[in-house]
């Protein structure tokens, strides 16, 4: 084989070679570039009582506030005013009412309706809080006008709607009975209105609904609302809300609202301090707690290992002295007795004599050791029983 042949062989080997890495290079690229995409959570769905998502966050209704509505604020948006109303029948006398006037949608009534209210802005301008005349029914003879009188009535602290109520009452009468005496010359055309001095009625109407709290708190949070009359109006209060009839004092912890279950009270520092009150009250760090309830603990494994060892110790002692006085009489000990210890051994080797001397000079006494092993515990002993002789 040539060296060009050999030159050819080794190029054709090295292309494929490149081939092959090139296309191995290539499936590694594709493999690692297609991985599964899982969606991104957002918080549009977690919105709640109501909120909605706007791509960025959750827009919360009026009465709720959190990253996702999830807590009711503590105070409604004060309400200033009430409109309340006064009915009121008046008498013309120079008009008499017909079909056209009996339709409210006609040409003609929305005429007399439009020079009625003029008339009466002006007669009601001296009234506080007059907004305006609403036509309820028009009744035949000459014409009578059925109207309410619609007074819009301020919130004030220092005195209740009915008490206001009354005095606008009041004020209504007077100004009915001011326009029956300025209202009699009538003209003979019929324009303008001529009042008939002898008739006039004005009737209370019930004051509205005036419970602020049912018409704007849910009712999963209504029983943990009070409603109130502030320096802004009437309002509605939370339990959590300082100026609350029934306000829950959290000791500097977060007072919230639980839905159906009332105020909760959330305490600060949690991860250092413990509370032993559930209105974060009794408050205890956590390190000194738990250092001293480790120092006691400490102290009394001391104290009874003292207590076990001084016990085990007496114990041990008063075994020991008894045992040893149990053991003494019968220790296997090769000393012997002497009689000088109180025992004395009579022999064979001198016998008593009546007054108490020895027959034998030499002392009796010797040393001894007894044999209680020679001793026959099966041979009974009979004592004869003493007599006693009188002299």
């Amino acid at each position: 084989m040539t060296t060009s042949e050999t030159i050819k062989m080794t190029s054709s080997v090295t292309n494929k070679t490149q081939t092959v890495i090139s296309t191995s290079t290539k499936t590694s690229i594709s493999t690692s570039a297609s991985f599964v995409t899982t969606p991104k959570t957002t918080v549009s769905a977690r919105c709640q009582n109501g909120g909605t998502y706007d791509g960025i966050k959750c827009i919360c209704p009026e009465m709720y506030q959190g990253s996702i509505c999830e807590t009711i604020v503590d105070r409604a948006p004060p309400v200033k005013t009430v409109d309340t109303s006064v009915k009121v029948e008046l008498k013309i006398n120079n008009k008499q009412l017909d079909e056209n006037l009996m339709n409210n949608q006609s040409d003609e009534y929305k005429e007399f309706e439009k020079e009625f209210k003029v008339l009466m802005k002006d007669t009601y301008a001296d009234l506080d809080g007059y907004k305006d005349v609403e036509i309820v029914e028009l009744k035949s003879g000459s014409i009578i006008v059925d109207h309410l009188v619609i007074v819009e009535v301020e919130y004030k602290e220092d005195m209740t709607i009915e008490k206001e109520y009354e005095n606008i009452l009041q004020q209504v009468t007077v100004t009915v009975n001011t326009v029956k005496e300025s209202f009699q010359n009538c003209t003979e055309d019929g324009s303008g209105f001529c009042f008939d001095p002898d008739y006039g009625d004005v009737t209370e109407i019930e004051i509205p609904n005036t419970d602020y709290c049912d018409k704007t708190i849910d009712p999963d949070f209504r029983d943990f609302f009070t409603q109130i009359v502030t320096a802004e109006g009437l309002t509605c209060l939370s339990h959590c809300d300082t100026l609350s009839m029934k306000y829950v004092n959290c000791s500097g912890g977060r007072c919230v609202i639980q839905k159906k279950e009332g105020p909760q009270c959330f305490c600060p520092r949690t991860d250092l301090y413990m509370y032993t009150g559930s209105r974060c009250t009794g408050k205890i760090l956590k390190a000194g707690l738990y250092g001293g309830i480790g120092a006691a603990i400490g102290v009394l494994v001391i104290i009874v290992a003292t207590v076990g060892f001084l016990l085990f110790k007496s114990k041990k002692t008063t075994n020991w002295d008894t045992d040893n006085d149990n053991n003494k009489w019968y220790e296997d000990s090769e000393e012997e007795w002497d009689v000088n210890h109180g025992i004395t051994n009579l022999g064979s080797q001198g016998e008593y004599i009546e007054d108490g001397s020895s027959g034998s000079s030499q002392s009796n006494k010797e040393k001894f050791r007894p044999r209680l092993e020679n001793v026959d515990t099966t041979v009974k002993v009979k004592i004869q029983r003493p007599e006693v002789t009188f002299v």
